[in-house]
């Protein structure tokens, strides 16, 4: 597997120039260390925004130290949006799109000739709106053309010895599927707080939802009974009520069909 991946590599961007869009996810990171072992010239590309934590970009930093590879960073202004800030839905392709906008602006400035992201062939089964805004900006995902998935990328993981498993997370604005509650950046400092603290007391796939009258828990939901039996260390002095997502913590595309 790990040969043809390589061959394939070589054969697409060998003798180019890649823009690779890094998260700081499983996905990005093999990519990067595929590229990096075919020879394809290339350079990480993060962006910055309120929306995505510190430590993630820390991970993209430590990406780039790690195997020797140019690191972009640009700051994006997605949550500025008004789309953004009030439509769960679209809030995806908005972000995406402001992404691969300024990836584009550093691609022709610097002659670049590919932008490429992390996307993997299990992902188009998934809700995924910025996969729009991909196909707009010509974006390639090298993962989806080969046809690796998520297991191939677990195995691909082991085979190169990259030992990256960051628990899976994704950007603040997520923690928003209300359409009735606009994107609150005044929010991010307690959700990333609260879900840390969920961390430290063991809890996994910890997620604090944030709706027009309530935060809702999500946790594991092999953890939800432990939780409920915690719910009165959690709390708020603001005017939102507490509640424990009994289903557990659900992808946000499947939150947002539970409140459709």
């Amino acid at each position: 597997m790990l040969r043809d991946i390589l061959n394939y590599l070589e054969k697409e961007f060998g003798s180019k120039s890649v823009l690779l869009c890094a998260s700081g996810g499983v996905d990005s990171t093999v990519l990067a260390y595929l590229f990096k072992k075919s020879g394809v010239n290339f350079f990480l590309f993060y962006a910055d925004s309120p929306i995505r934590s510190l430590k993630t970009k820390k991970i993209v930093e430590c990406l780039s130290d790690r195997i020797e590879v140019p690191l972009i960073v640009e700051n994006t202004e997605e949550y500025l949006d008004e789309i953004f800030r009030t439509d769960p839905l679209k809030r995806c392709y908005v972000c995406k799109k402001e992404i691969f906008h300024k990836a584009a602006e550093i691609s022709r400035k610097i002659g670049i000739n590919f932008i490429c992201d992390g996307t993997n062939a299990d992902d188009l089964f998934d809700l995924r709106p910025g996969l729009k805004a991909a196909k707009e900006y010509g974006v390639r995902s090298p993962l989806v053309e080969m046809g690796v998935g998520k297991s191939e990328i677990k195995e691909l993981n082991r085979i190169l010895n990259i030992n990256h498993s960051p628990e899976p997370t994704t950007c603040f604005a997520t923690r928003f599927p209300d359409s009735n509650k606009p994107v609150d950046l005044s929010l991010f400092k307690f959700i990333e707080a609260e879900e840390e603290k969920l961390k430290n007391w063991g809890f996994r796939n910890v997620r604090v939802r944030v709706y027009k009258d309530k935060l809702v828990y999500q946790v594991d939901s092999l953890e939800v009974a432990r939780l409920f039996l915690l719910r009165n260390l959690i709390k708020y002095p603001l005017e939102y009520n507490i509640e424990v997502d009994p289903l557990g913590y659900r992808k946000l595309g499947e939150t947002l069909k539970k409140e459709d």
